[in-house]
C-alpha cells in the first residue's frame, strides 16, 4: 500500500514539473540586466579580440539574448589596453615585479540617448617574478590577462545592472527631449589620444 501512494506521489510530482515547465515558466535570475537593456547590442572597433568575445558571452549567459543582438539599447567599447610599467631593477638576478593597468572605456546608448557617456573603468594587478625567471617563458602573464580582462567585464556588467540607470519609463518620457544631457549618468569626460 506504501509504495502505492510512494508511485503516485512520484508521477504526480513528475506531471507537475511537465506542466510547469511546459508553460514557460522560469525562475527569476536575480543577476539579469534591466529590461530597457534587453537585447544589448555590443559596438566594438575590434569585435573578434578576445576581450569582446568573452563580453557577448558573458552576457549572453546573463540575459538569455543572441550574441550579436542588436536593440534600442548600445554598449559602446570606445577602447580597451593592458598596459605595464617596467620594474626599477632590471636585473635577472633579482626579482621583479611589474604592475600591469587595464583601462575600459564605454558609454551606454538607449534610443540614441547616451545614458552613461564616455566612463572608464581602471583596474591594476601586480606580476612578481622570481629571479631568474622570464617574462616571456612561462603563462603568468597570459593569466594574468585574462583574469584582469574577466574582473573588468565583471565590474563593467554590476554598473549596467546599477538601479542608478534610467527606467524604460523615464527614456521612453525622455525620449521626445533634444537634450541629451537629462540622460547622462555618472559621465566623466576622457581626453581623446
Amino acid at each position: 500500500m506504501k509504495t502505492l501512494i510512494y508511485k503516485i506521489l512520484a508521477f504526480t510530482l513528475v506531471i507537475e514539473c511537465l506542466c510547469l515547465s511546459g508553460c514557460g515558466f522560469q525562475l527569476r535570475n536575480q543577476n539579469s540586466l534591466p529590461g530597457t537593456l534587453n537585447p544589448l547590442e555590443i559596438i566594438s572597433d575590434k569585435p573578434y579580440d578576445p576581450f569582446t568575445k568573452q563580453l557577448k558571452h558573458d552576457l549572453v549567459l546573463l540575459n538569455n539574448q543572441a550574441p550579436d543582438a542588436s536593440g534600442n539599447a548600445q554598449l559602446i567599447i570606445h577602447r580597451h589596453h593592458l598596459t605595464y610599467r617596467m620594474p626599477i631593477i632590471g636585473s635577472s638576478q633579482q626579482t621583479r615585479i611589474y604592475q600591469y593597468t587595464f583601462v575600459l572605456e564605454y558609454s551606454l546608448k538607449i534610443k540614441n540617448h547616451y545614458i552613461i557617456k564616455n566612463k572608464n573603468i581602471t583596474l591594476s594587478r601586480l606580476l612578481t617574478l622570481n629571479e631568474n625567471a622570464l617574462l616571456t617563458t612561462n603563462n603568468q602573464l597570459e593569466l594574468l590577462t585574462v583574469q584582469i580582462q574577466k574582473a573588468a567585464i565583471d565590474q563593467l556588467i554590476n554598473e549596467l545592472k546599477s538601479p542608478k540607470l534610467a527606467t524604460k519609463d523615464q527614456i521612453e518620457a525622455d525620449s521626445d527631449d533634444d537634450s541629451d544631457e537629462s540622460l547622462i549618468i555618472n559621465s566623466q569626460e576622457v581626453p581623446s589620444s
